[in-house]
């Protein structure tokens, strides 16, 4: 990856950044579709720390 294609791909991984974080909605989608959260708005399994015994 050159110098440009490093400057484009910053600039286009920002935009889609600004996009997500634009409303509590399409965060929460986004966290979602990512595995982190459920759709109920919880931690997803994976993430939630193991009860202690």
């Amino acid at each position: 990856m050159n110098s440009r294609e490093h400057n484009k791909y910053l600039k286009e991984f920002k935009a889609y950044t600004r996009d997500v974080i634009s409303s509590k909605e399409s965060a929460q989608e986004f966290l979602i579709r990512s595995g982190i959260n459920t759709k109920t708005g919880k931690l997803s399994k994976r993430y939630t720390e193991p009860k202690s015994k």
